[in-house]
């Protein structure tokens, strides 16, 4: 029962305390000014939330892309030969 408690719940509970402290520091509102006009008031909680899924997007997009050029390049080898 000892190993259970720290391999699961122990992790999870420290996650979940970091993630509620995460929440509670940012709540600053902060104006954000995509490109003209006036700027609209976002918490830095979820500027910070959104800047990493975006993050998260690029990357796997741009994974997903390169996988997809080296099977072409594969394929038009595999077919010249």
């Amino acid at each position: 029962m000892r190993d259970f408690l720290l391999l699961k719940f122990l992790p999870i509970s420290i996650s979940v305390f970091l993630l509620v402290v995460f929440l509670d520091q940012n709540q600053r509102e902060v104006p954000v000014k995509v490109f003209f006009g006036n700027p609209f008031h976002f918490n830095l909680t979820l500027i910070i939330i959104f800047s990493a899924a975006l993050g998260a997007a690029i990357t796997i997009l741009s994974f997903w892309m390169i996988k997809r050029m080296q099977d072409k390049l594969k394929k038009r080898k595999e077919t010249e030969i």
